[in-house]
């Protein structure tokens, strides 16, 4: 989903999608349903890397609904929030080396 939500941000940016509206008629979906995965955007950096590494990390990728409440927080309460929700978290955010962790 992060993905996606990628490539809608490119399709508004590049203008092949004027809007949400148009993006939603693109790909068959809701506009209601490119909001949602377009929140994913608002992650904070560190949950998008465990979120992209779950595979390797032993953890399973969460939905995009399992994500859905982190969008609506700050970024510097995402991860605490996060930690209670995706339980390798931590461990995955301990073994980063600083100068690729973010502040939020």
């Amino acid at each position: 989903m992060l993905d996606l939500a990628e490539e809608f941000q490119d399709a508004l940016d590049s203008g092949v999608a004027n809007n949400r509206a148009a993006l939603a008629r693109l790909h068959g979906i809701s506009r209601a349903r490119v909001t949602q995965v377009m929140a994913l955007l608002r992650l904070h950096p560190d949950l998008v890397r465990f979120v992209r590494a779950a595979g390797s990390v032993g953890a399973r990728t969460p939905s995009e609904r399992r994500l859905r409440p982190l969008t609506r927080l700050p970024r510097d309460a995402q991860l605490t929030a996060a930690s209670r929700l995706l339980p390798k978290l931590d461990a995955f955010l301990a073994a980063l080396p600083l100068r690729v962790r973010h502040a939020g």
